[in-house]
C-alpha cells in the first residue's frame, strides 16, 4: 500500500528548510556531544536547569532517569524567577541553544548576584558573552539548527554536565545507545514506504486530529516532546497527560462529554514503567476502546529506560514531520513564536 507520505519529491517540495535531515541527524548530535568537555566543581545534592521550549526538553529527559537512579534532586525551570530551594549547594545549569533566550539571562543575572554555582549550554549568543565575562564554565555547541532540532547536541552536552558533577553517569550510558538508535532509525526515514514504517501510519492515524498524549511518569518527557513537536512541526495543537493521573480527570472528559471530538488519545507504553502504572495504563486503553475512542499505543520495549525515552522520542519527531507533510507545512519555520517574541520585546 503506498501513500502521499512515500513520495520523496512531492515531501522534499513541502520540506524547504529541510527539516527531515536535521531529525535524522539526531544520533550523530547525540554522539558527537557525548565528548564535549566542562569543568563542573559539584559537592551539592540539587541541579537547578532552565531552559525555555526546545532547549529545555533535554533538562526533562535527564530528570526524568536523575529521579530515580541518584540521590540528587533535579528540576526544570521555565521562567525568570529561580525556586526558593535554589541555593549555594545547587548546580544551577543554564541550557539556551541561541543564546539570546530572555529568560535564561534574566535568571543567570539573579544567579550571579547570588553567587550561584553556574555551568552553561549553549551555540553563543549573550549567554556565551556573559560566561566568558563572569568565568562561568560552558560547553558549545553547534549553531545552525532550530532549538527543537538540536536536541541530540543539547542532551548529549547536558549529560557530559551532569556526569562531570558526578551526578550519574548518564552520558556514558547514552554512548552506548547510538549505534542501537541509528538502526532503529532505519526504520522511519522517507525511503521506507507506509506499510512498513509506523511513524508514517501513526501520522495518517493523528491526521486531522487534536492528539492528547498520555505516558507514565517515567516516560513524561517522551510525551511532552511529543506535544511540543506536533505544535512546532505539524502546526497543529496538541496536549499531554499523564497517567495514573489522567484517570482522576481526563477520563471524565473522555467518557462523559461531548460526542462529537478531534482529539484522540495516543499512550507511549514502555517496559521500564512501573508495573502497577503499566497495568493502569492497559486497563485506561481498553476502557477508551469500549467507548469508542481509538486510542493509538506505541510500545517500546528495551531493557532501559533512557532507550525508551529516547526511542520513543525519536518516533514522536518523525510522527510530527509526517503530519506536518499531510498538512502541507514546512515543519521547520515557526513565525508564530519569532512574531510573539518581537512584540515582547517592544512592550519591554
Amino acid at each position: 500500500m503506498s501513500s502521499i507520505l512515500d513520495n520523496p519529491q512531492w515531501m522534499s517540495e513541502i520540506d524547504g528548510g529541510r527539516m527531515i535531515d536535521q531529525i535524522i541527524g539526531f544520533p550523530d548530535h547525540l554522539s558527537s556531544s557525548l565528548c564535549s568537555e566542562v569543568d563542573v566543581e559539584f559537592t551539592g545534592k540539587s541541579i537547578c536547569l532552565c531552559g525555555m521550549g526546545g532547549s529545555a526538553i533535554s533538562g526533562d529527559i535527564l530528570s526524568d532517569c536523575v529521579i530515580r537512579e541518584s540521590e540528587c534532586h533535579m528540576s526544570v525551570v521555565r521562567g525568570i524567577e529561580l525556586p526558593g530551594w535554589v541555593d549555594k549547594e545547587t548546580l544551577l545549569v543554564a541550557v539556551s541553544y541561541s543564546g539570546n533566550t530572555q529568560e535564561v539571562l534574566t535568571v543567570i543575572d539573579t544567579a550571579l548576584r547570588k553567587g550561584l554555582n553556574i555551568v552553561a549550554v549553549t551555540s553563543g549568543g549573550r549567554l556565551m558573552e556573559v560566561c566568558e565575562r563572569e568565568s562561568i564554565p560552558y560547553t558549545k555547541v553547534p549553531k545552525g539548527y532550530q532549538p527543537r532540532a538540536a536536541l541530540g547536541y543539547l542532551l548529549g552536552s547536558t549529560a557530559c554536565v551532569l556526569e562531570r558533577a558526578g551526578i550519574i553517569p548518564i552520558a556514558s550510558n547514552m554512548a552506548r545507545l547510538v549505534e542501537p538508535l541509528k538502526k532503529f532509525q532505519e526504520t522511519f526515514v522517507p525511503d521506507v514506504p507506509t506499510e512498513e514504517n509506523l511513524a508514517k501510519r501513526t501520522a495518517f492515524d493523528l491526521e486531522g486530529t487534536v492528539p492528547v498524549i498520555y505516558a507514565a511518569s517515567e516516560m513524561r518527557s517522551a510525551a511532552l516532546r511529543w506535544h511540543t513537536q506536533i505544535n512546532e512541526n505539524s502546526k497543529m495543537m496538541a496536549f499531554t497527560g499523564e497517567v495514573p493521573e489522567c484517570n482522576h480527570n481526563h477520563i471524565v472528559g473522555w467518557m462523559e462529554g461531548t460526542k462529537e471530538t478531534c482529539c484522540r488519545p495516543v499512550f507511549l507504553r514502555s517496559r521500564t514503567d512501573n508495573p502497577l502504572t503499566g497495568e493502569a495504563m492497559s486497563v485506561t486503553i481498553d476502557f477508551l476502546n469500549e467507548g469508542w475512542k481509538s486510542p493509538v499505543v506505541l510500545d517500546f520495549a528495551e531493557e532501559t529506560r533512557i532507550h525508551n525515552l529516547i526511542e520513543a522520542i525519536m518516533v514522536g519527531d518523525f510522527v510530527s514531520y509526517y503530519l506536518a507533510m499531510l498538512n502541507g507545512v514546512d515543519p521547520l519555520p515557526v513565525e508564530s513564536i519569532q512574531d510573539l517574541k518581537r512584540r515582547m520585546f517592544r512592550s519591554a
